[in-house]
């Protein structure tokens, strides 16, 4: 290694996975959200395969995309319980969805990975 070369440090390792499964039995598509260890997020999934389980595919599709987003950002800020959200968390969430950033006593905390702009249609 040389002096040029940056070491760089995992801080923290934050998502959820998404997958998409057909049921050849029951010929019905269940969406299915977890978080990084395997864990069902039980409420996600109940309303995407009981609540609107019998709704058209798009609308489940694009639920299936939103809450992926959502539980993402909720593991990325620490809460447990969506129930739990402060209108200061709402605010953060709009500034994920919307690629910003935050800043912070410590530093700041970029929302995003690019420089994508979403459209509020996305938000």
């Amino acid at each position: 290694m040389n002096d040029t070369t940056v070491k760089m440090k995992l801080i923290q390792k934050f998502g959820i996975i998404g997958f998409i499964k057909l049921s050849t039995v029951r010929r019905k598509t269940y969406f299915i959200i977890t978080d990084l260890k395997g864990n069902l997020i039980e409420d996600a999934n109940i309303y995407l395969n009981e609540k609107i389980g019998d709704d058209k595919y798009k609308k489940r599709e694009t639920a299936f995309s939103a809450l992926k987003v959502f539980y993402s950002f909720l593991e990325l800020v620490h809460i447990d319980n969506p129930q739990n959200l402060t209108n200061s968390d709402i605010r953060d969430l709009r500034l994920f969805l919307e690629g910003g950033k935050k800043e912070g006593s410590v530093g700041a905390l970029i929302f995003g990975l690019d420089e994508t702009i979403r459209h509020i249609t996305t938000i």
